[in-house]
């Protein structure tokens, strides 16, 4: 039996504005299609072990690779304020599981990512944090209690202040949205989750 969070019904709660529901809507099988990955599904069973846990966090850190330095071209002041140090959280956990992240093949992309592309970015990382709280519990039953070297960075995220986050994460999107292509940001947003499930289907 396996633990299924329902990150869909939280981007859902909390949407208020139109390219949110555009992602959601354009997004939600490939969510789905992350979820059913053998490698998912032995992390949300009671089965799962650390070297489950570990290839997954393996698996995120390469996605967030593709990504490091990606945006550096776009002004600060155009990016979110609060985003999520992924790649800093994956290496702290990776580092208790006694992994050194740095020296992991990682693919990189070779052009600069544009506002659009940043937008899916952000969308599907701010909003793996609230289902992130969700599997967050389980791992913690799994393991917390039982392993001295399990570390939940990644998935504590922004802890309580998750969803305040990802409230203004939505203020944010919604005020970019009026420079942006709804479509290419929809399409850059698809080729996170299909990047995502290269990246955790490696094995």
């Amino acid at each position: 039996m396996s633990y299924r969070p329902n990150f869909s019904r939280f981007i859902e709660d909390m949407s208020i504005d139109p390219i949110i529901n555009l992602l959601r809507s354009r997004t939600s099988n490939l969510h789905e299609s992350v979820h059913n990955l053998p490698l998912m599904q032995r992390l949300l069973s009671q089965e799962c072990s650390l070297t489950d846990y570990q290839r997954v966090l393996v698996g995120f850190y390469r996605f967030h690779c593709r990504y490091n330095g990606l945006f550096s071209i776009l002004p600060k002041e155009e990016r979110f304020s609060l985003q999520a140090p992924a790649l800093v959280w994956l290496d702290n956990d990776l580092a208790a599981l006694g992994v050194e992240a740095k020296k992991l093949q990682c693919p990189l992309k070779s052009s600069k990512g544009t506002l659009e592309d940043y937008l899916a970015f952000m969308y599907v990382t701010q909003g793996s944090t609230l289902g992130g709280q969700q599997i967050l519990k389980h791992l913690k039953s799994r393991f917390e209690s039982q392993e001295s070297s399990f570390s939940s960075e990644f998935y504590q995220g922004y802890g309580r202040d998750t969803g305040k986050v990802w409230r203004e994460f939505q203020v944010y999107l919604e005020g970019k949205s009026q420079f942006v292509d709804y479509e290419k940001v929809a399409l850059s947003a698809e080729l996170c989750f299909k990047e995502i499930i290269e990246d955790l289907g490696y094995e």
